[in-house]
């Protein structure tokens, strides 16, 4: 379980919950998923959207498997949604792909991930975490390097300007492995969300259906039924 930024960089961890456990109790349970959701966490305070008077709390964006907080998003669940909604929907999942390339970068370049791990819970645990620093450390060392990067190469992420997604090289790096399977939610939450957290969903939703959020492809992606994979 863990949380990024958008350079792919991993910044919040928990290793070692157990496989059966869904993506929404290893939340709750792990010290950072407990303290922001207890809003003891330490988030920049509010500020306006851009281009409006409408003031939100900084949110984390994840999938269904999430409860719906006041800074955490979650899609609209069912079918039958309304443009809107679908949109949101969209926009969401075009954010979540952030933390979907990352995990699948770091298991694309260290190889051990895509396996299981033949040892000890503990020692997995060690090995995972490892992974986590050298991922980060590699990154940062991209970013500061002025030469071509080299552990993150431009063709190696997914790249989506217009609503065309251009596959990023670390799916065909990670085709046939299992390390990647969990990226889909197993088991939904079926925790209540707040007020406060259904009504910064249905502001985040306005301002994206604006002319001031919107961006020109996402209602063409939506008529057609075309969300990212990784809705699905």
């Amino acid at each position: 379980m863990a949380t990024c930024d958008a350079r792919y960089t991993f910044t919040t961890g928990d290793v070692g919950a157990y496989g059966r456990e869904s993506d929404g109790g290893v939340f709750r349970e792990s010290v950072f998923g407990s303290t922001l959701l207890n809003n003891e966490a330490n988030l920049p305070p509010p500020a306006l959207l851009p281009g409006t008077t409408v003031q939100l709390p900084h949110v984390l964006v994840g999938d269904a498997a999430f409860p719906l907080h006041n800074n955490l998003m979650r899609p609209y669940p069912g079918a039958a949604l309304s443009e809107e909604k679908k949109v949101f929907n969209y926009r969401l999942s075009r954010a979540r792909r952030i933390i979907e390339n990352t995990f699948g970068i770091m298991v694309a370049r260290w190889r051990i991930l895509g396996w299981p791990l033949e040892c000890l819970p503990e020692k997995a645990t060690t090995i995972v975490k490892a992974c986590v620093v050298l991922h980060n450390y590699l990154t940062y060392t991209d970013e500061g390097n002025t030469e071509p990067c080299r552990y993150i190469t431009p063709s190696f992420v997914d790249v989506d300007t217009v609503g065309q997604l251009q596959e990023g090289e670390w799916r065909r790096v990670t085709a046939g492995s299992n390390g990647l399977e969990n990226l889909a939610p197993h088991q939904l939450t079926r925790a209540r969300s707040t007020r406060a957290a259904r009504a910064v969903r249905t502001d985040l939703t306005a301002f994206f259906t604006s002319d001031i959020g919107m961006v020109p492809w996402q209602y063409d992606i939506v008529r057609r039924g075309l969300l990212n994979p990784v809705e699905h």
